[in-house]
Order: structure tokens, then C-alpha cells, then sequence
């Protein structure tokens, strides 16, 4: 929760609708990890443009 304390309000407004979607806390891991190694990977790829 500390985390999310220091979100943007997009990160903390794409938690609560996953929140939304996955009520159950190990779904809703496994969807905001997918999201965030997404979000790694798409920002390497826009830095070696």
C-alpha cells in the first residue's frame, strides 16, 4: 500500500480496475506484474528509438 501512496493517479486509477476485475489478491499479482514487465519492455524499446 505504500506503493501506491506514491503512484500517479493513471497507476493508482489501473489498480483499482484491476482491483475491480481480479478480487482475489494472487490474481491481481499475477495481472500487475504482467502489466508492469509489459510496461518495462515497451519502455526499452521507445528508449533505443
Amino acid at each position: 500500500m505504500e506503493a501506491l501512496k506514491a503512484a500517479t493517479t493513471h497507476d493508482y486509477e489501473v489498480y483499482s480496475f484491476a482491483k475491480k476485475l481480479f478480487p482475489d489478491e494472487s490474481d491481481l499479482v499475477v495481472v500487475l506484474r504482467a502489466i508492469l514487465r509489459k510496461n518495462k519492455i515497451s519502455g526499452k524499446c521507445a528508449a533505443k528509438r
